[in-house]
């Protein structure tokens, strides 16, 4: 009997959370359809490490298919080339895998189609008499938390504080030319939110058909 697991990031904001929930009941009430298909949706955290443990343990057991919506297609690439490797089909929905060697076909969303409708939805229901407005900067959404390491003389002192920090976004899900805009007290975090920033990887859904976008991150610090 055929064995199809479906790998899902498990996502903390609502409106993701609903879209992953509904494909995951979607893809059972179409496996149900037929009495020799095993259908197993999988939905570890956001965290890399669980993800990847639990594509390894479907890889292991040598279902036929695996659907893969990963939380960040890079540090999946390698996962999706083993199991290809292994005679696993891998479906990749969305954040797309690095090589191609890692997937079968990739399905993904047209989200400048996408955003172009809602745009026209909002203009018919406003008459078109309102105004929309694209935000300057993309609200970075890291994949996990970032780990920003507290400067000892301000921990010491019991100094709180926040760095705002821009960056651009790139299709890997990386920051590329960090700079603070904005601190307070002005220099003291500003080296270790830069550090933070620059370490982390971040969510891409949003970037649509753009190679990179500017996005900005407060990190907060409290002793």
């Amino acid at each position: 009997m055929p064995a199809i697991a479906l790998v899902f990031a498990l996502q903390s904001s609502a409106p993701l959370a609903d879209q992953f929930a509904a494909i995951a009941k979607n893809a059972q009430a179409q496996a149900g359809q037929y009495s020799d298909v095993t259908f197993e949706a999988v939905n570890p955290t956001n965290d890399i490490t669980q993800q990847i443990g639990a594509v390894e343990t479907l890889i292991n057991k040598k279902v036929d298919a695996l659907v893969i919506l990963p939380n960040d297609g890079s540090q999946l690439t390698s996962l999706g080339r083993r199991a290809m490797a292994a005679g696993i089909p891998v479906i990749n929905l969305d954040r797309i895998f690095d090589s191609a060697q890692s997937y079968r076909t990739w399905i993904g969303g047209d989200n400048y189609r996408m955003g172009l409708n809602a745009g026209n939805y909002i203009a018919q229901k406003l008459n078109s008499k309102g105004t929309v407005v694209e935000p300057e900067f993309l609200p970075a959404k890291p994949v996990k938390p970032l780990s920003a390491a507290y400067p000892p003389q301000a921990l010491q002192s019991g100094k709180a504080g926040y760095v705002v920090v821009e960056f651009l976004l790139d299709s890997k899900g990386r920051a590329n030319k960090a700079k603070v805009v904005e601190s307070s007290p002005p220099g003291i975090f500003d080296g270790a939110a830069l550090a933070a920033v620059s370490g982390g990887r971040y969510d891409i859904s949003a970037l649509g058909d753009d190679k990179t976008k500017r996005s900005r991150i407060r990190i907060s610090f409290k002793p």
